[in-house]
């Protein structure tokens, strides 16, 4: 069987279900650990409390629209963790990630990664040094944006800003695994990309990639510093969870957008880092941090999640009165229902 997020024993940590009894909302100063991955007893078993504003069907041209504030070159750097195997960095690469239209119209644009080490070697490949052409005709879909690496996913965005990820349609099984990328911003000239999931042998990896805007795609002096993000970022996993002030009554604007492009806005409540996707949504979560303050939400095994509703959700403590939440839901049968992301401000 593959491996749990609970079988390593040099990590402490205790798996909880959703319907177990939470811990109050004010209780959110979570203590020190040796390693920052534990159950989700937190503010979990309280549905989501909102009130629907407004909702839209966007067609594929509105949502690729959504979809442009990516579109230019970032400079960052990329760091890649294995939580089961404990805190150490595995993997750290420099990134250059280029996009650009290749018309007026803005109906293509061009995307070349470049992940190379510090010390020059380009690395990655065949996904380093590839050039894709992604247009509006072929790969803005009803469904959301395909990228031709990777045609099981899509881009979906919740709003005009280009805030979303790039999601898993489907979940066939453990087997096949299951991954997404996040997008957080600070501005519109620095973002923060977020991919987590678990591979084909259930190993759970957790990525955190800063990036800064630039005005070329040519790699950056050695030097090089993000001017938005703490950079370095931190190698190793931190001893504690982020700092989080809250009452009974935080409140927030969540986005939605299911791969029928229905986009919705409400007022709503927060409810933990994972929300039960039903009634009887009995599914085991881990939550991991990672540097940045980010706190993922997983199932503790994918083997536990067949037939059953479940989420994968990044949150990012923005501060200790704010948070930001995206979240990926996906039904029994596997299918993907919805992604949201919440802006919870107290």
């Amino acid at each position: 069987m593959a491996a749990c997020l609970s079988t390593n024993p040099r990590l402490l940590f205790k798996t909880v279900k959703l319907n177990s009894p939470a811990l109050t909302r004010k209780s959110r100063v979570f203590p020190s650990r040796r390693s920052m991955v534990r159950s989700n007893a937190e503010g979990t078993n309280v549905k989501s409390q909102s009130s629907v504003k407004k909702e839209r069907q966007l067609t594929s041209e509105e949502h690729w629209a959504w979809h442009a504030p990516h579109i230019r070159h970032w400079h960052g750097e990329w760091k890649i963790w294995k939580p089961v195997e404990g805190d150490a960095l595995q993997k750290s690469f420099r990134s250059v990630r280029s996009f650009q239209f290749k018309d007026d119209e803005k109906s293509a644009f061009d995307h070349v990664n470049d992940w190379y080490e510090e010390k020059g070697d380009l690395t990655m490949t065949p996904l380093s040094g590839v050039t894709w052409e992604i247009t509006r005709q072929d790969h803005s879909l009803p469904d959301g944006i395909m990228h031709p690496a990777r045609p099981s996913h899509r881009v979906l965005c919740v709003n005009p800003k280009g805030e979303g990820a790039w999601v898993q349609q489907q979940f066939k099984g453990p087997q096949e695994g299951l991954y997404l990328e996040v997008f957080f911003s600070n501005g519109p000239e620095a973002q923060l990309s977020v991919p987590f999931g678990f591979d084909a042998k259930g190993t759970f990896l957790a990525s955190l990639i800063v990036e800064d805007s630039a005005d070329s795609k040519e790699r950056p002096d050695p030097a090089w510093k993000s001017q938005a993000w703490a950079s370095p970022v931190p190698d190793v996993l931190p001893k504690e969870f982020p700092s989080f002030i809250s009452t009974d009554q935080i409140a927030g604007i969540e986005q939605k957008i299911t791969p029928e492009l229905v986009a919705s806005e409400s007022i709503a409540l927060w409810d933990g880092y994972c929300r039960r996707i039903a009634d009887d949504d009995v599914v085991e979560y881990t939550l991991i941090a990672i540097p940045l303050g980010i706190v993922l939400c997983v199932p503790r095994s994918l083997h536990l999640v067949v037939g059953k509703p479940f989420s994968m959700s990044a949150t990012w403590h923005v501060s200790r009165h704010e948070v930001t939440r995206v979240m990926a839901s996906y039904s029994e049968s596997g299918e993907l229902l919805e992604l949201s992301r919440g802006d919870y401000t107290h």
